[in-house]
């Protein structure tokens, strides 16, 4: 529900993706611009983690120092043309099962 509120008041840019493991995961979003930032992102956390000022480069999910799942800017790109086509608030679930489109329709965001 923030999510949905937050969006209404400010730009956000996509895609939106969600911690979808059982447990914390490090995030690296990479830039454009060179910046470069790693967050712990604790299970279920979701988050916007694009920019106005820069192009999204890659999102890397990992824990203990090893790679679980790395999307590039082509792969992320078209996570945001699919967002595109979705009428419903969503958001991208990444876990074991690779990336998964939720919507506020689906039951249990956090799988």
């Amino acid at each position: 529900m923030l999510l949905v509120l937050l969006a209404g008041c400010d730009p956000f840019y996509g895609p939106i993706v969600m911690n979808g493991y059982g447990y914390d995961v490090d995030v690296t979003l990479t830039y454009s611009n060179g910046e470069s930032s790693t967050y712990r992102w604790p299970r279920c956390r979701a988050s916007f983690v694009g920019r106005r000022e820069a192009q999204l480069e890659k999102v890397t999910f990992a824990t203990d120092g090893h790679v679980l799942r790395e999307f590039n800017a082509e792969e992320i790109q078209s996570l945001i043309e699919q967002e595109k086509r979705v009428k419903f608030h969503h958001v991208w679930s990444v876990s074991e099962k690779g990336a998964v489109l939720l919507t506020s329709k689906d039951q249990g965001a956090c799988r």
